[in-house]
């Protein structure tokens, strides 16, 4: 039921009760239904795919799996997708909670203010269902309740504004193209360079045993340099297991935003509640909303980033038709904005990811961001650390 997206926690605990299952009675508390914190456990706990946890580490079990791992996978990735928005699903279940923020709150003074949702039952029996902002319960905002029919076509709607045009799309997969021809080079050379230095520590090894055999040198500092040569062997081994592939996790990780974006409006619309869900938790951080209409957004990295410098690249288009570039714009330069990245074609370990710059074809005179995980790269780089 949870996996099927459509189910909270209390429509299980509902079902649960209606076929019988009960807490078990005591002298202090008569049997009852199992409660939603229960729930939300049990639909966490590995037992049920013959996982036993013992004192912080997991274990088979002998007994027979309940459910196969793919359903609990999906089910934890999808409570994870809930957390992750911060929505409260016990009210009422709606794929634009944990996106929608109060569009007045933030333009009046930049006050962050979630949308919550509520339902109301009319005297015949209708339902009607509205976003307001929070700070209407404690007189702090005065904006108006919005539909929500007409919310979630304006959402629909705006996805039309954050979108890649075909040529960018073009001109950016040309790039990361070539970049990863750049990197094949780079990536030989690397791996020639370890594989000398591993052969000369064999050597300096062969002759280090060949002198303890004459008693040349003490025996105390023939094992001492050994040592030292087995932690450098072991440091150049996992730095030539390290050394394929840098560049490829990246590339993907920027392919992937690109197909994200290439036509997000037509994906949204045909996509079911938690199809939107999940797009909107991947594209935008928050979407501002005053009395029925999107009035700002805030987008996840790298999409952010990727839209600046699509209006940049298309700005850059329009000047070079030009003798002079039209008045206000500036060559864009990422090393501006951040100027922990500025070698072309290497990465560099950043705060939180890791950061690439690509040369994109000669129509666009800039370089272009693109991210990826975190830790591709150690902090000595990709050379090896030597005296």
């Amino acid at each position: 039921m949870y996996a099927a997206g459509d189910a909270t926690l209390e429509d299980i605990q509902s079902e649960l009760t209606d076929r019988g299952l009960r807490t078990r009675a005591t002298q202090r508390r008569p049997a009852g239904p199992i409660s939603v914190s229960k729930i939300h456990q049990l639909l966490q706990d590995p037992y049920y795919v013959g996982i036993v946890s013992y004192k912080g580490d997991e274990y088979s079990g002998r007994h027979e799996p309940l459910i196969d791992r793919d359903l609990f996978d999906e089910v934890q990735d999808l409570m994870a997708s809930r957390g992750r928005a911060g929505e409260r699903r016990r009210v009422v279940h709606h794929y634009l909670k944990g996106t929608l923020w109060c569009g007045a709150c933030w333009h009046r003074d930049q006050t962050i203010r979630r949308m919550i949702i509520r339902r109301t039952i009319s005297r015949s029996g209708d339902e009607y269902l509205y976003f307001f902002c929070r700070g209407t319960q404690d007189g702090t905002c005065n904006a108006k309740y919005s539909n929500v029919q007409r919310v979630e076509d304006a959402v629909a709607e705006h996805c039309r504004t954050v979108q890649f045009t075909p040529d960018f799309i073009h001109a950016m997969r040309q790039s990361l193209a070539d970049a990863l021809t750049d990197q094949e080079a780079s990536q030989h050379a690397l791996k020639e360079q370890l594989e000398s230095q591993l052969a000369r520590l064999d050597t300096q090894e062969s002759n280090l045993l060949d002198l303890a055999i004459d008693d040349t040198i003490p025996k105390d500092k023939i094992r001492a340099k050994l040592r030292e040569i087995g932690v450098t062997r072991e440091r150049l081994n996992a730095q030539l297991a390290a050394a394929v592939d840098t560049l490829t996790d990246a590339v993907e990780f920027i392919s992937v935003n690109l197909r994200l974006l290439e036509n997000p409006y037509e994906l949204y619309r045909h996509g079911s509640d938690e199809v939107r869900r999940r797009l909107n938790q991947a594209i935008f951080t928050r979407v501002f909303i005053d009395h029925d209409e999107i009035t700002g957004h805030a987008l996840k990295a790298p999409l952010d980033d990727l839209l600046t410098v699509q209006t940049t690249y298309h700005a850059n288009s329009v000047a070079k038709s030009c003798e002079e570039p039209p008045p206000g714009i500036e060559p864009f330069t990422w090393s501006e904005h951040h100027p922990a990245t500025t070698k072309e074609g290497a990465a560099h370990k950043g705060d939180s990811f890791t950061s690439t710059t690509l040369r994109l074809p000669t129509n666009l005179d800039h370089r272009v961001p693109v991210s990826s995980k975190p830790h591709l790269v150690g902090l000595t780089g990709f050379e090896p650390a030597t005296p």
